[in-house]
This record gives structure tokens, sequence and C-alpha cells, in this order.
């Protein structure tokens, strides 16, 4: 009997280990996703700080290299050129660059000088940079 007895206790220790699912509990679920929120809480505003920070980068290389060949352009020819797309057939430039700061769009904000030549060049939107200043403004 002894043998039947410890037979019997070790199918139900069996039955019982097995009765548990494997699964996650549904308070462990809720944790789980608890913290999966606090994190993306966190991260996404750097995430998105990361993001203007490089289109301002991008904007600002960009107004830099256009501002150059402006003058380049100016340099060469002795006026200011009278569109963007006039750099770009005169081998100046090899296409317009988006705004990065609006949508993407090759459409930018011109000065032109006495003669009506573009002297110089801006964003279109006047959303305030990190720096405080509207994007047009730089």
């Amino acid at each position: 009997m002894p043998i039947g007895r410890s037979k019997r206790c070790a199918s139900r220790a069996a039955n019982s280990a097995g009765r548990g699912s494997p699964g996650f509990t549904l308070i462990e679920m809720v944790a789980v996703l608890a913290i999966i929120g606090i994190l993306a809480g966190i991260a996404a505003p750097a995430f998105i700080a990361a993001l203007t920070r490089a289109r301002e980068a991008t904007l600002q290389q960009d107004l830099k290299i256009m501002r150059k060949l402006i003058d380049d352009y100016y340099g060469d020819k002795g006026a200011f050129p009278q569109t963007l797309r006039e750099l770009v057939d005169q081998g100046y430039l090899r296409s317009i660059p988006g705004d990065p700061v609006n949508g993407n769009r090759a459409d930018w904000k011109t000065v032109l000088d006495k003669g009506g030549g573009i002297s110089d060049v801006h964003s279109l939107s006047n959303v305030r940079g990190a720096n405080g200043v509207p994007y047009s403004g730089w």
C-alpha cells in the first residue's frame, strides 16, 4: 500500500502543477502595461525634442548653403538670381531643398534686393524655434 499511496500523491502533484496555466495573470499584464506606459511617457518628449533639433539643424544648414550659393552667384554674375530655380539651372544647386520645418516643401520666403534679384532666403514657417526666434527670421 505505501507504494500505491506514493503513486497517487505523485499523480496529484503532477495534476496540481498542470492546472495552473503557464500564462500571465491579469495583475501581471496590468503591471507590465503600466511600466511600458511610464517608459513611453518618459521617452516620447525626448524623441520629439530630438526630431525638432534635427529639423532645426537641417534648416540652418540649408539656409547657410543657399545663402552662400546666392553670394557665389552674385560674385560670378554681378547680379543676384531672379529665382531660386535659376540657381539650379545655372548649376549652383542640384535641386531646391525642402524646408524641413515647413512640411519639406521647396517653398522659401525670398528677400529681394533693389534690382529685383534674390539676396536672402528664409523659411515660410512662423513657428518659433528652440531659441525663441520664428523660423522665418532665421
